[in-house]
């Protein structure tokens, strides 16, 4: 296995290499490659990717490989994605919010936040996912967003609002900016956690962005054992274009939770069906369950000598930055001091703290949001 990915290594660097020196228009004609590549170790790509976000990736990617020891999780040198908070201020209020935001929340300064996001334009991390807060309503964020896309990055915007004055963004940035859209329930279950008319929300936002030619992102969270979820779930592929379906779990942080969620073998078999039922009308369903992950990407996993069980993305390969610049090893964490990693430092300096914080989860804990939820004390799933 070490020879294995000893000569993985080798070859992975010098296409990397390649790749990262051609020009853009050189760079979309092996983009099929790559794919398929990507496919066939159970970690796909999205169907539109601009040049200089694929190139950024593999190059950290390669870089990660050839530093870290086999049998060891990849030591990152910059975060693989930075989930980034836009404001704190948001106009609804969500009885599942995890995020440190609210009604009574400062709005912030348009200025202050034109330097976070500037912070993270000049990291080498290619993927940032804006939140809250509810985004949209942030002053100057299509500016805050420019300097993310000018950088090369590729960004997801999860929403809760309506997306019609961002349709010409939207149009202008196919490969490179997505939406996604969370859902929390039947349409009656997720108007009831997300407010009056939201599912009514998510469907007009389907219907916009299918008009500028953006095929959304749905993402599924199963709040409890209740299925009926994917009944309205694939409605909404029947009656328009999607590309991705993410499937994930409420994690026990938030304004209001209820015990932990885990599921039996009976669930994730019935979960299963729906995985393949939805598969037919969209690019791609992603579980991200515990004991549903994809066979192919453990399989690669062992090849590389990663561990295949060290928990969650917190730390691991993504950190979170706050809107007043500061850094967390997970958005569920933002306003505890204890956890909380200090503005004026550099990311990487914060990516650093960030890795040490983690390092003192227990192995394998599958959700950093325990951290929170546990007032500091991070429970084993």
């Amino acid at each position: 296995m070490r020879a294995a990915r000893s000569m993985f290594n080798s070859l992975f660097s010098t296409a990397a290499a390649s790749i990262t020196a051609l020009p853009p228009s050189a760079v979309s004609q092996v983009y099929g490659m790559a794919e398929s590549i990507a496919n066939f170790v159970g970690r796909p790509l999205p169907e539109r990717l601009a040049p200089g976000v694929l190139q950024g990736t593999l190059s950290l990617l390669s870089d990660a490989l050839r530093r870290t020891p086999y049998g060891f999780p990849l030591e990152w040198a910059y975060p693989l994605a930075i989930s980034l908070s836009s404001s704190s201020y948001c106009p609804f209020a969500c009885s599942n919010c995890y995020s440190n935001s609210g009604v009574a929340r400062e709005r912030g300064q348009e200025h202050d936040r034109m330097q976070v996001f500037a912070k993270v334009a000049a990291t080498k991390t290619p993927i940032v996912i804006i939140s809250g807060g509810e985004p949209l309503v942030a002053d100057g964020l299509k500016e805050c967003l420019k300097l993310l896309l000018d950088s090369g990055k590729f960004i997801l915007i999860s929403t809760n609002a309506l997306v019609d004055s961002y349709l010409e963004v939207a149009r202008e940035n196919l490969g490179s900016l997505y939406f996604i859209l969370p859902v929390w329930g039947d349409r009656k279950r997720h108007n009831a956690r997300r407010g009056t008319n939201s599912f009514e929300r998510v469907e007009k936002n389907l219907a916009l962005l299918n008009t500028v030619g953006q095929k959304p992102y749905i993402f599924v969270v199963l709040p409890d054992h209740d299925l009926t979820i994917f009944e309205d779930v694939e409605r909404l592929t029947q009656s328009h274009t999607v590309d991705t379906i993410t499937i994930g779990r409420r994690i026990d942080a938030g304004r209001v939770e209820a015990a932990p969620l885990n599921f039996d073998p009976g669930h994730l078999r019935k979960i299963r069906c729906w995985q393949k039922r939805l598969q037919k009308h969209v690019r791609l369903v992603v579980c991200d369950l515990p004991g549903m992950k994809d066979k192919k990407a453990l399989l690669f996993q062992r090849l590389l000598g990663v561990p295949l069980h060290n928990g969650c993305a917190a730390g691991n390969w993504m950190m979170h930055i706050d809107d007043s610049g500061q850094g967390y090893p997970c958005f569920s964490l933002e306003g505890d001091q204890s956890q909380a990693i200090a503005s004026g430092l550099p990311v990487t300096e914060q990516w650093k703290a960030v890795r040490e914080i983690r390092s003192k989860f227990p192995a394998g804990v599958l959700c950093g949001g325990k951290v929170h939820a546990n007032r500091g004390e991070v429970v084993d799933d």
